[in-house]
């Protein structure tokens, strides 16, 4: 959760932790993530998950986004056309959420509790987009949060699981591509812009 919706005026830089330090690679991410998929037992430290895009190589402009764990197979499939960012993060219950840009749009794959299904919601517009969970130390929704920060019309902005992704927060004017999100070494919500 981030206290108050409000960021500091003068940027705290710190290193990203749990795997967000690793080099960016728009088709592919690794993160932490617990003992299974809806497995939060043990927490969201407990071993590395990737998520990364497979272009079809008969028809290159599909594809399927994959996630699995370091110690098994895929475990989750989605078919999507004309992929250029792939980003994984997991709610308190250990649910996938998956961010992907496409030329036109962003797309989100979560677990919506209303209808207590996966639902893919598209935001138009967006040029760049990573998910995270704000603080994977913490279990409780009241506390923790997943992340949904993205670039759209020159801003960089935000949306939160505990709004169910509905309310954009405008964070500020910035030139680049967002292509890091994640906990840093001092204890802050940390952004990555390149240009």
């Amino acid at each position: 959760m981030i206290p108050g919706n409000i960021f500091t005026p003068t940027p705290i830089i710190g290193d990203f932790l749990y795997l967000q330090d690793l080099p960016y690679s728009p088709l592919s991410q690794t993160v932490m993530g617990g003992t299974a998929l809806n497995n939060a037992v043990d927490g969201r430290l407990v071993k590395p998950w990737t998520v990364f895009y497979t272009p079809d190589l008969l028809v290159p402009t599909t594809g399927v986004i994959q996630v699995q764990p370091s110690d098994g197979g895929v475990v989750l499939a989605i078919t999507a056309d004309n992929v250029l960012t792939v980003s994984l993060a997991f709610d308190a219950n250990m649910a996938p959420v998956i961010a992907w840009t496409t030329s036109a749009d962003a797309n989100l794959y979560y677990y919506d509790t209303l209808t207590s299904t996966y639902i893919i919601r598209v935001f138009s517009g967006i040029t760049s987009c990573r998910v995270c969970v704000d603080d994977p130390l913490k279990f409780y929704t009241s506390q923790s949060d997943v992340i949904f920060g993205y670039t759209i019309n020159g801003n960089l902005c935000y949306r939160q699981q505990r709004d169910r992704y509905d309310i954009e927060y405008i964070i500020q004017p910035i030139a680049g591509s967002l292509t890091k999100l994640g906990l840093s070494s001092l204890n802050r919500l940390q952004f990555e812009i390149t240009n």
